[in-house]
């Protein structure tokens, strides 16, 4: 499905998902980026790095991630407004209250972010440092959007990243068990 043109050349719509393997922990990201220089918006994704234990940090650190790919590939350069949506109100909630000048686009169809006082994790706190110096330049706007629901708009872009974010998980989680069975391997013929 073709996304309609970005308005806006100066302003870029992030949706990031992630996926866990509560078994391995291991854990990957998928991503949709929409401006106006994108024609049908960008998908991409990847692995996400070792220690992270549960869902949330990986939500957050698939956010981290994204924004040091934008970056990295130019997208961010000469945009004045970012748009962070996630189907994790932990992570957008931890976004808004780390990072003071976040403006929070709430809407009808999903869950309020608010500023509420929570305690980040290590790996947490890692990830909101990563992404305050991504975006530290931009008017930047977050918003919840509810994951997995039908008939709703945008429906079509949570699932193309949720079956990325698998698919990183997937070959992580494959890896990890490869390097798990060689060492058990290793150790049974010592």
């Amino acid at each position: 499905m073709k996304a309609p043109p970005h308005p806006d050349p100066r302003f870029l719509t992030l949706f990031v998902d992630a996926s866990f393997c509560h078994r391995t922990h291991a854990a990957g990201y998928g991503a949709w980026a929409k401006k106006a220089a994108f024609e049908k918006g960008l998908i991409f994704g990847g692995p996400l790095p070792r220690g992270i234990s549960n869902p949330g940090e990986a939500e957050l650190g698939g956010i981290a991630l994204a924004l040091r790919f934008l970056l990295e590939q130019q997208h961010l350069a000469e945009l004045d407004r970012l748009m962070v949506q996630s189907d994790s109100l932990r992570s957008l909630q931890l976004i808004s209250q780390v990072l003071p000048r976040v403006r929070i686009a709430n809407h009808a169809d999903a869950a309020a972010v608010t500023k509420a006082q929570l305690r980040p994790s290590a790996m947490e706190t890692k990830a909101l440092v990563a992404i305050e110096t991504r975006v530290e330049q931009l008017d930047l706007l977050v918003r919840h959007v509810r994951g997995h629901t039908r008939g709703r708009q945008r429906q079509w872009v949570n699932r193309m990243c949720d079956a990325e974010a698998r698919r990183h998980m997937l070959v992580e989680r494959a890896r990890l068990e490869a390097e798990s069975s060689a060492a058990v391997t290793v150790s049974g013929k010592s």
